[in-house]
């Protein structure tokens, strides 16, 4: 796929998919020997199942969380929403979820990306003091937004920038998932996502 032209992206809308960590969802870890960030980015393509296992919570939603960034199991539903929105740059990687109960959970798949963008751009974020975040703490130096050069951005519906673990989408998928009311999905906005300045 050709790259868009670079007045073609607007990051007032584009998202970063995340879990929302919704009291009582489950979270599963990695138990087979596999780099988490090559599943994530799809450069690892798994003929036989992963290996997930329950750690917390019990209550499956549509976004399993695994405790290594933005690397998610994901339901069968959540893929239904994709496929129906004909997106691009996303894949799935069969996995085998094992319960605290001894028993297989269905109806999930690994999630990769295969939409690529360029290496997050640290010089255009604007400078920011973000508050405290407990009543004893102090108040931090920040950035507001996360950015990228556009034109390295591949076309794709559902990305991955070169660098950072942050899956990013399209406004359009982000209504769809909401209109699917899939739960334990967050979206934030690109350019309000706010970072203590490194």
């Amino acid at each position: 796929m050709k790259p868009r032209s670079e007045n073609s992206l607007d990051f007032n809308h584009v998202y970063l998919l995340g879990e929302a960590m919704a009291r009582g969802a489950m979270r599963v870890r990695l138990v087979d020997d596999l780099e988490p960030v090559s599943l994530l980015r799809a450069e690892a393509r798994p003929a036989q199942p992963v290996v997930f296992s329950e750690t917390t919570g019990g209550k499956p939603r549509d976004i399993l969380g695994t405790g290594h960034a933005a690397l998610f199991l994901v339901s069968d539903s959540f893929v239904a929403v994709l496929r129906a929105q004909h997106s691009i740059g996303w894949t799935t990687f069969p996995v085998e979820i094992r319960t605290k109960a001894g028993r297989t959970l269905g109806g999930y798949q690994g999630f990769g990306v295969t939409g690529r963008c360029g290496p997050l751009d640290q010089s255009k974020p604007a400078s920011v003091i973000l508050p405290p975040l407990s009543e004893k703490g102090r108040a931090v130096a920040g950035r507001r937004g996360i950015y990228f050069d556009p034109s390295t951005w591949d076309g794709s519906d559902v990305f991955v920038p070169a660098t950072g673990g942050y899956v990013f989408v399209l406004e359009h998928v982000r209504d769809a998932m909401q209109r699917a009311r899939l739960s334990n999905v967050t979206f934030d906005r690109a350019t309000e996502v706010e970072l203590i300045a490194v």
